[in-house]
């Protein structure tokens, strides 16, 4: 649920008003709702409106990575207007993730709808903090998502102890 309360305004007889809101990450619709009263009269309105922007990215990652590991990164851009023609899609990591051949592709769109680029990564030698960030861009238009993944071992450490005594020559 998405909840936002703006207000209150006056407007005068005849006058009208256009208000602006920003929705974070947030792909769908949502129901917009306006109240009006003066004095003791009310009146009320909703109407459904899409949300979206004209090109989005969504980079996916496993939900842990290990030390060592080979990962392919899908990247999804979608182009939600029609008329689009090249989306360069780029991939940046920090030094948990080292990008391996090209971090910059194009896509090419002739009409709306959604395309998946990969991209390969090698997982440092050490467990921590891996970052990625996936940017699309086409003219002006621009989204970048950003995922924070953890590096860990498989297997922790085990340690198997037996306490004996040993005789001579045993």
């Amino acid at each position: 649920p998405a909840v936002k309360f703006l207000g209150p305004f006056q407007l005068k007889p005849g006058q009208t008003a256009r208000h602006y809101i920003e929705m974070g990450a947030y792909i769908g619709a949502v129901r917009m709702m306006v109240i009006a009263r003066k004095d003791d009269a009310y009146g009320e309105t909703e109407k459904s409106v899409k949300v979206k922007k004209p090109i989005m990215v969504l980079p996916t990652l496993p939900r842990v990575l290990s030390p060592g590991e080979t990962v392919q990164i899908p990247v999804t851009v979608f182009s939600l207007e029609d008329g689009r023609k090249s989306v360069v899609v780029s991939v940046k990591t920090n030094d948990g993730l080292k990008l391996v051949g090209l971090t910059t592709k194009t896509i090419e769109f002739s009409k709306s709808g959604d395309e998946t680029v990969y991209f390969l990564a090698e997982v440092a030698e050490k467990v921590g903090v891996a970052t990625l960030e996936a940017t699309a861009k086409e003219g002006n238009e621009k989204d970048s998502k950003a995922i924070e993944i953890a590096i860990r071992t498989p297997n922790p450490r085990v340690t198997d102890v037996t306490d004996l005594v040993l005789q001579s020559g045993e």
